[in-house]
């Protein structure tokens, strides 16, 4: 569904780059928790042990969902592209690179590159083709808030 909306926005020329004649749009992937509950509801619900409680600590089993998040940034509106959920058993990369697979097998005859933005897994994606500026991409340290207020704060 978030593939089809996004299609639709870009289709109808609905999302507009914050700064005008910016030949690339850039993405970016992130993971977030959903909810984390102490029951359980499926079996796609990751398991974690926490501790609970302020005076009487406890431990307990907590029940979780993740999902990673493909979301353009530099845009207005911000829209998120399209997401996939961390599944029990792996971690974050993983779905990441899932993700990465399913956005690239959509976006038929469109070129995705993908630019390095830290040694971890934050990548920078950039839409159509375009190339990344090296001031962006390539410093080392530089993770995906400070990419994303350079593209909003020239």
């Amino acid at each position: 569904m978030l593939r089809e909306a996004t299609k639709l926005l870009h289709r109808r020329k609905a999302i507009h780059p914050l700064l005008p004649g910016l030949p690339f749009r850039v993405a970016a992937a992130d993971a977030y928790e959903l909810f984390a509950t102490e029951h359980g509801c499926c079996s796609a619900c990751r398991v974690r042990r926490a501790w609970k409680g302020k005076k009487k600590k406890r431990l307990v089993t907590e029940y979780c969902r993740r999902v990673v998040v493909l979301q353009l940034i530099g845009v207005a509106p911000r829209v998120v592209v399209d997401e996939e959920p961390v599944l029990p058993g792996e971690g974050e990369v993983k779905a990441a690179t899932r993700l990465e697979e399913t956005t690239q097998r959509t976006r038929r005859g469109k070129e995705w590159q993908i630019e390095r933005a830290h040694q971890t897994w934050h990548r920078v994606t950039t839409l159509a083709g375009a190339e990344l500026s090296a001031a962006l991409a390539h410093q080392p340290g530089h993770w995906r808030w400070d990419i994303e207020n350079g593209l909003m704060h020239w």
